[in-house]
């Protein structure tokens, strides 16, 4: 025979997808992509959100061209904003999914070199869509590669053939030693992530060393604070050495070591702040109502997004306490849960009247 198949015209997507592919492969795909699209709809798109870098694809220079592009999949936007300020000052093009139907819808439309990837998403999870996202690489489903990917091949083999997936979790001190990640994930990461923490990554599973990309590194300071003043409610600030009242802040938040974890980013964790304090009120009222109803899911839900926003704060204190009310609400009963909530609500509601009073007197100055 001069053919190994035949198809009839008019050509369908999915008998073409059998003839190319054979029916077990297109099977497990079609499984994948049902069930994401009933959970995210077909006719929502996702948020593509380039906070680090908004120019539309056509319109970028060379030189953005040439920098490897990360998807961060992330529903935290503490983490979220912590995540693209340190890629973007690293050098890269930036993306925000905040689900796992956002992320497999965007990579199908533009490329990514590299996927950080949350553990614990509303519905679909880290893993699950990493499995989804396999299958779509399976089938070839992704989208074309670019510059940066291009480059890499032309001079040589790239460090990871497929496209590299790494995790991110706040448990990340305890499930590190598990394997689980390791079937659909390269790496893992434990939050809060840390400047040098994602240039190794992007060293080794991208093959992009952001030490030797001086002039993008520096050239990316002015970026970020573009648009983290562009985000946020908070303006530019002015950069001081000490915040207000030190001994109150070291007692309750140690403003060094936070600055230091985002390689000094004043500006940055200033957005951070306002960000905390648009997004935690609404957390601590979700765990609040959780008791009331005793909504157990409900309540550890909203109590590890808070964790994971404090975590990414640097707020060591308050993410201790947090942790261990996510840990308790799988066991306790609501009435001795209660007045543990209370105490944690205690101490977060100081950590942000210290952000605010930090806020307003920067910009005052």
């Amino acid at each position: 025979m001069a053919f190994d198949a035949m198809i009839t015209m008019p050509i369908h997507r999915d008998q073409l997808y059998r003839c190319v592919f054979g029916e077990p492969e297109v099977a497990a795909v079609e499984n994948v992509i049902e069930q994401w699209e009933a959970q995210e709809g077909k006719e929502r798109e996702p948020e593509l959100v380039q906070r680090a870098n908004p120019a539309v694809e056509d319109h970028k220079s060379e030189q953005d061209r040439l920098r490897p592009s990360v998807l961060i999949v992330e529903d935290n936007p503490v983490n979220q904003k912590v995540a693209a300020g340190l890629f973007e000052k690293l050098g890269c093009q930036v993306y925000v999914a905040e689900s796992g139907g956002q992320a497999l819808n965007l990579i199908q439309e533009y490329h990514v070199d590299v996927v950080m990837m949350d553990w614990e998403l509303p519905g679909m999870d880290g893993f699950e869509t990493a499995r989804a996202i396999r299958e779509l690489e399976k089938s070839n489903r992704l989208a074309r590669r670019g510059a940066w990917s291009q480059t890499q091949s032309a001079s040589g083999s790239p460090p990871c053939l497929h496209l590299p997936i790494v995790g991110m979790t706040a448990h990340g001190h305890i499930e590190r030693k598990e394997s689980r990640w390791e079937h659909v994930m390269d790496d893992c990461l434990a939050k809060p992530v840390h400047l040098q923490d994602l240039a190794n990554v992007l060293e080794q599973w991208v093959g992009f060393n952001a030490q030797a990309g001086d002039d993008q590194v520096s050239s990316s300071d002015a970026r970020l604070q573009g648009n983290v003043g562009g985000n946020s409610t908070v303006g530019p600030l002015e950069r001081v050495s000490v915040p207000v009242n030190q001994q109150k802040t070291c007692d309750i938040y140690d403003y060094s070591a936070a600055l230091e974890s985002i390689d000094g980013e004043e500006i940055l964790l200033h957005s951070l702040f306002q960000i905390f304090l648009d997004t935690g009120p609404n957390l601590i009222q979700g765990m609040r109502e959780a008791i009331a109803s005793e909504d157990r899911q409900r309540f550890q839900r909203h109590a590890h997004q808070l964790k994971g926003a404090l975590c990414a704060l640097n707020a060591r204190q308050q993410a201790i306490v947090t942790e261990r009310l996510e840990t308790e609400a799988s066991v306790a009963l609501f009435s001795e849960l209660q007045p543990m909530f209370e105490a944690m609500e205690h101490e977060v509601e100081a950590l942000m009247t210290l952000f605010r009073d930090t806020l307003l007197v920067r910009i005052k100055k």
